[in-house]
């Protein structure tokens, strides 16, 4: 392999496709890249077999060619180059890298032992790269980081011939986001959070649509360049829409930037491991108040909003307030039932397309 191309280019894809390879891995080949050379194009290739990414950049190729080098050996390597054109030369497992005055040499290992990627299938469909990143953000805190909840560490996809919905839950709380009204029939994968938080990343800057596709055991992405394939998770995700209050008691609209402002600086004097703040509603306020269990200080901030119904304390995790209000602008509608029960959260902006349950502290 002999090839020269544009080290920017070179960079950004390999800061895409190395962040699917461990570190620290059993089995040495998978935390190399494959580097294939062919027809005016550099393909790069990472997995960790779970999960696969390939992507692809334009190269004077001089001589075809495959290696397999150290992924972030490599991409650290390249990071560190001054701009301009790269050369890459491989003799048999070993590369020599030119940039200017500079020369490195990289030891690499068979090709043969790299993992095959699954293809991506024929048929599939396509949906807006923006809705896409948009909805990921906003479900993707909502999965569980405890390994006993297997099923909950992942995003539930479904998708019908018009729309898209992602549901992710950690059992304290759900994010729920459509692009329309679901259809019946439709179509559902339980997909792993680090795929997701991948896919986000592919799509960052894509203005297009990403294509996607499943079988039995794998799902599919695909932009202009890059494709992502993934094992799904196996199990039964909850009956999720159990959780979401469809009536409720009392109603408030706060401004979703100067309530997470509020929360923010009052979450500051929150108790370090039962971060809870109270929120009291009454018309035409709500004060929101921390205070830790131990010392004596409190936090309180007075904010204006919109309410409906009688007067009303309820606390929540202030983490989980957070993570929902840094996402959505404008309007928020936070609907009581009391207390104990389930608050229903939705971004006023998308006519309700995007839900947050979550389940309050107990009060002391």
């Amino acid at each position: 392999m002999h090839i020269q191309l544009a080290k920017s280019e070179f960079q950004k894809e390999l800061g895409l496709v190395q962040a699917v390879v461990e570190r620290k891995h059993t089995i040495p080949i998978l935390s190399y890249l494959r580097l294939e050379a062919r027809e005016g194009r550099l393909w790069v290739a990472g997995t960790d077999i779970d999960v696969g990414m390939q992507s692809v950049c334009e190269a004077e190729v001089r001589e075809p060619g495959v290696v397999c080098l150290p992924a972030r050996k490599l991409f650290d390597l390249v990071r560190a180059l001054p701009e301009g054109t790269m050369e890459l030369v491989a003799d048999g497992e070993r590369v020599m890298i030119r940039s200017g005055r500079s020369r490195f040499r990289l030891a690499g290992l068979p090709v043969e032992n790299f993992p095959e990627i699954p293809a991506f299938p024929e048929g599939g469909a396509a949906r807006a790269a923006r809705q896409w990143a948009l909805g990921l953000r906003r479900v993707i805190f909502a999965t569980s980081e405890e390994e006993t909840r297997y099923v909950m560490s992942g995003v539930q996809l479904e998708w019908w011939g018009g729309g898209i919905r992602l549901v992710a839950t950690d059992g304290h709380r759900l994010a729920l986001w459509e692009t329309a009204e679901p259809a019946s029939g439709r179509q559902t994968l339980l997909v792993p959070k680090k795929t997701m938080q991948l896919l986000v990343r592919l799509i960052e800057d894509e203005e297009g649509e990403v294509e996607f596709a499943a079988d039995r055991n794998h799902v599919y992405f695909r932009t202009v360049g890059r494709e992502l394939v993934s094992r799904l998770l196996t199990g039964q995700f909850p009956n999720y829409e159990l959780v979401i209050p469809k009536e409720v008691k009392a109603r408030a609209v706060v401004s979703a930037e100067g309530f997470h402002e509020a929360c923010r600086r009052v979450a500051i004097l929150a108790d370090e491991r039962a971060p809870a703040v109270r929120l009291s509603f009454s018309p035409g306020a709500l004060v929101l108040t921390a205070r830790p269990t131990s010392g004596d200080e409190e936090a309180v901030e007075e904010m204006e909003c919109s309410y409906e119904g009688e007067p009303m304390e309820v606390a929540f995790n202030a983490g989980y307030l957070l993570d929902f209000f840094r996402v959505v602008e404008g309007d928020v509608e936070i609907g009581l039932v009391d207390s104990q029960s389930p608050a229903r959260l939705r971004a006023l902006e998308d006519n309700g397309r995007y839900v947050y349950v979550v389940m309050p502290m107990r009060l002391g």
